[in-house]
């Protein structure tokens, strides 16, 4: 079970992201015990509504970084992750973990949906992320979208409420428009970078 393997080299994660590291043996994503028959790319070339979507500049960063040492070369061999000997390990998987699991199928996800589509991808790292050492990390930006701290992230400082106003300014002109004042990445490919 590919699940069980997940949980042992990524103890620290919640149940909800094990279904990521399981999809490549799975007929499909596993959320929480279920089993979503349709991936997300399959389901949105069937929609035709417009979408926003966003990642992380380190995705992987949250289920990666903290892999003990012992277990970086059969995690690397065992999901196909590129890999670096010494120093510089966890970065070269955590971001082969980014770019697989989040940046290329959101990017692909965008591209082959029959709406329109605009990317972003979040780069902002709060005082607090950067005090912690925690990476532009998945769900990071979370906090600052709904403006409030959580026990993971403090957002208190004026730079980051200034940054969540405009995330949020953001999503609610996509949400009333549909569009935003970027090019689409369908036709372009572009990606907005939110620093």
């Amino acid at each position: 079970d590919w699940t069980a393997v997940a949980k042992t080299i990524f103890p620290n994660t919640q149940n909800t992201y094990y279904g990521i590291i399981a999809n490549e043996a799975n007929d499909g994503a596993v959320i929480d015990g279920v089993t979503i028959k349709d991936w997300p790319g399959k389901t949105s070339k069937v929609f035709s509504g417009p979408i926003l979507i966003g990642t992380t500049l380190q995705e992987g960063d949250l289920f990666v970084m903290k892999i003990p040492n012992i277990l970086l070369i059969p995690t690397a061999f065992l999901f196909k992750f590129k890999m670096r000997i010494g120093k510089g390990s966890h970065r070269k998987i955590a971001d082969d973990f980014t770019e697989r699991y989040y940046r290329t199928p959101a990017r692909e996800i965008a591209r082959d949906i029959k709406g329109d589509s605009w990317v972003y991808e979040y780069r902002y790292l709060t005082p607090d992320m950067i005090k912690r050492n925690t990476g532009c990390c998945h769900a990071c930006e979370i906090p600052i979208l709904f403006g409030k701290s959580n026990a993971a992230y403090n957002i208190d400082d004026p730079v980051s409420q200034r940054v969540g106003e405009k995330l949020r300014e953001l999503w609610s002109e996509f949400a009333y428009k549909g569009t935003l004042p970027w090019k689409m990445h369908k036709i372009e490919g572009t990606v907005k970078d939110l620093e």
